[in-house]
């Protein structure tokens, strides 16, 4: 009895492809073809980028504050396309905003800084590291990847990495060198000291390399940063009548125009609570940030 309801439906699904074959088959094949594609154009961008790698030599003693960093990424900002025309999407391959890498590298002689950046960005890069420290150097140096083999780990070296996510949505800021700073130099404290101290130490085969990438993202997450100010606070957005409320409104309006003015319901005031009175000294702190 089973291999016979069986039997029926497999007969039905031949049936079934054998009349619509000459639809669905093309379907999938357009499917198919537009998904490697997006791959083939978003790979032939990416090799058609042409990198330089640019180190940053700032002097010992530096009297500015962080603020100044902030002002280069600010700066570096100016990599926004704006949005992408249909022809550089899905022609060109420009599928997703250009990037730029900070890094900062330890060797066994010291710690160096490094900024790689395709060679059309070169020149807003150094303009903007110069604004803010005009006794930098900057020079195109050869990529110190290329001291080591091929393939890593081997016989010679091992190898560890891993990759830093944000744990909470983008609206939460992560800015917080600020924490760091004071009116007074002598109180001034380095957020990254701990690190260029351990970078320093190393031993002669022994290397660390960060990379930060920083790529532009437009005014899209500010709508989410809302969302999320009004969640935090306790504000919630009256919910929408809908079509059939608003047409049953006008209707009701109508028949009773003759008679008296017509009334429009209104948002009602539901009852505020001082959801802000309630937060903790650390959440308020994170929502004025935010």
């Amino acid at each position: 009895m089973i291999s016979q309801i069986l039997q029926g439906i497999l007969n039905s699904i031949v049936s079934v492809i054998a009349v619509s074959w000459w639809i669905v088959l093309p379907l999938a094949m357009a499917f198919i073809f537009w998904h490697f594609w997006i791959i083939y154009i978003k790979y032939k961008y990416i090799k058609s980028l042409t990198w330089v790698l640019l180190e940053v030599k700032i002097p010992a003693i530096i009297e500015k504050t962080p603020k100044a960093m902030e002002q280069v990424f600010a700066a570096v900002y100016g990599i926004f396309s704006f949005g992408f025309t249909f022809r550089q999407k899905y022609l060109e391959g420009r599928l997703f905003e250009d990037w730029i890498s900070f890094e900062l590298v330890g060797f066994a002689g010291g710690v160096h800084f490094y900024v790689r950046t395709p060679d059309s960005f070169r020149n807003l890069v150094e303009s903007a590291v110069y604004a803010q420290y005009p006794d930098a150097e900057i020079h195109q140096a050869d990529d110190y990847l290329n001291l080591f083999p091929k393939t890593l780990p081997n016989k010679v070296y091992d190898l560890f990495g891993t990759d830093y996510h944000l744990i909470r949505e983008d609206a939460y800021p992560i800015k917080t060198y600020e924490e760091f700073e004071e009116a007074q130099e002598e109180k001034r404290l380095d957020p990254i000291a701990a690190i260029t101290e351990a970078m320093s130490k190393l031993k002669n085969d022994e290397a660390i390399f960060i990379q930060i990438f920083v790529s532009p993202t437009g005014t899209e997450w500010k709508k989410e940063a809302e969302v999320l100010r009004d969640k935090l606070i306790g504000r919630k957005k009256p919910a929408p009548k809908g079509l059939l409320g608003s047409i049953g409104e006008f209707f009701k309006n109508l028949t009773v125009a003759a008679l008296e003015p017509p009334e429009w319901e209104m948002p009602k005031d539901e009852k505020k609570e001082n959801y802000m009175m309630l937060l903790t000294p650390g959440e308020r702190e994170v929502l004025e940030a935010l």
